[in-house]
């Protein structure tokens, strides 16, 4: 067998060259058109299975939102530390301001056009020890409210905050030790943070990071 291939190599060089740069070709052509990855492992269950059957009707009636968990841990230390936070809120900011290009051809235009749109990051929905959201009692009207805890830590020192800024941290650091103290028995004793955004021994912490999505 490999005698005869030999041979039709050696008296059809440019034949068997051309055979070569059509399979390939074809070849090229099934992969980028045919090929793809699928990592929705549920799209391989039998449809008529009880557990496919209940994540499906779930997705269709429910509000569904993927998470994004971005770990942190201090070797050194504690999370709950100056430049540990003022990481936190470096990266915070950074997937806020995450930006991705979409060209698609215009119906008004008839052009193609380039749009930056968000990655998909539910923007009010990021959840860490940097800026961290809970109920609050609000002290005009004394009922409970979700909103910013470092933003009520600053106003109960009577840290000063550039307008816009509230809720982020302190600017001068002298400033952010006198919020950590309260910061840290703030999510240790609640449980629904302890062990979640932040270890129990603080040597790690996360950043939640939800998606916006609706399941169709």
């Amino acid at each position: 067998m490999l005698g005869f291939v030999s041979k039709i190599c050696s008296r059809f060089p440019l034949l068997v060259i051309l055979g070569i740069a059509a399979i390939t070709g074809v070849a090229i052509n099934q992969i980028t058109t045919k090929l793809y990855f699928e990592a929705d492992m549920t799209k391989f269950l039998p449809k008529d299975m009880m557990t496919v059957k209940s994540d499906d009707y779930a997705k269709k009636n429910f509000y569904h939102q993927e998470k994004i968990l971005i770990g942190l841990k201090n070797e050194k230390g504690n999370v709950l530390d100056v430049p540990v936070l003022r990481s936190v809120e470096r990266m915070i900011q950074g997937i806020k301001n995450l930006k991705g290009e979409k060209t698609f051809k215009s119906m008004l235009t008839g052009k193609e056009e380039t749009i930056k749109l968000s990655l998909g990051f539910d923007l009010d929905n990021i959840l860490s020890i940097a800026n961290l959201e809970d109920a609050i009692l609000d002290q005009e009207t004394g009922s409970v409210v979700s909103g910013s805890v470092i933003k009520k830590l600053k106003e109960d020192h009577q840290i000063p905050s550039v307008e816009g800024k509230e809720e982020l941290l302190p600017e001068k650091d002298e400033d952010l030790l006198k919020l950590i103290p309260e910061l840290k028995e703030r999510v240790l004793a609640d449980r629904n943070f302890r062990g979640s955004i932040l270890s129990e021994d603080l040597s790690a912490a996360t950043i939640n990071v939800s998606m916006v999505r609706k399941w169709d």
